[in-house]
């Protein structure tokens, strides 16, 4: 009977003790489980706060991105402003130099003209007042015969003169204008690779950022 009794205690204590053991256990599982919802919610704040972080750092990036391209167009617009001013202003010029040296050339030659002209008619006077065989009225007839034909063919001359200098005028004017597109082409295409530059270098500094979300 008091071995039963004993035996009955010892389970009852060995049970207390099971009891006890599983208390424990349950308390420990319920402290791990608080620690690890604990964790949990820190680790999803510093992620939902390192994503909002990354976010304004896209919109930034964008945002510079967007002032950086406005302030690039803005440049390359004055510079191209002011390139093709300068290539009319040197067109300009150019032209302006090849009109003066025109004016020179047909000043001279009108004065070669008058010159030559001046010369065959005292030549020409000279000779009639040696001949005094022919009439007066014939004499007079062939002077004005002689001041026609030089006075035609030197108008010709005159327009054959002007005729080329304004082939020449328009060949070079022609000449400038393809030079002055061709510096334009040049430019802008320069201004298209900064340009692309610019943008493939936001480009990679968001695509980093967007990465790291």
């Amino acid at each position: 009977m008091c071995l039963q009794v004993s035996e009955q205690i010892q389970e009852h204590e060995q049970e207390a003790v099971r009891r006890e053991q599983m208390s424990g256990y349950k308390r420990m599982r319920r402290q791990h489980q608080k620690q690890l919802i604990a964790l949990e919610n820190r680790l999803k704040a510093e992620m939902d706060e390192h994503k909002l972080r990354l976010q304004k750092e896209v919109e930034t990036q964008a945002n510079n991105t967007y002032v950086e391209l406005e302030r690039l167009a803005k440049k390359q617009a004055a510079q191209l402003d002011k390139e093709t001013k300068a290539s009319a202003a040197e067109e300009k010029r150019i032209q302006q130099q090849i009109l003066v040296q025109q004016k020179k050339e047909l000043t001279t030659f009108l004065d070669t003209q008058k010159k030559q002209y001046r010369l065959c008619r005292e030549r020409m006077k000279e000779e009639m007042n040696e001949d005094s065989d022919t009439p007066k009225e014939e004499k007079q007839e062939r002077l004005s015969r002689h001041k026609e034909t030089m006075q035609r063919s030197q108008a010709e001359e005159e327009a054959q003169l002007l005729n080329q200098q304004r082939l020449v005028y328009e060949r070079s004017c022609r000449a400038l204008k393809r030079r002055s597109l061709i510096k334009k082409h040049e430019f802008e295409q320069e201004q298209m690779r900064e340009a692309r530059h610019n943008m493939n270098h936001h480009k990679e500094c968001l695509k980093h950022i967007l990465l790291i979300l």
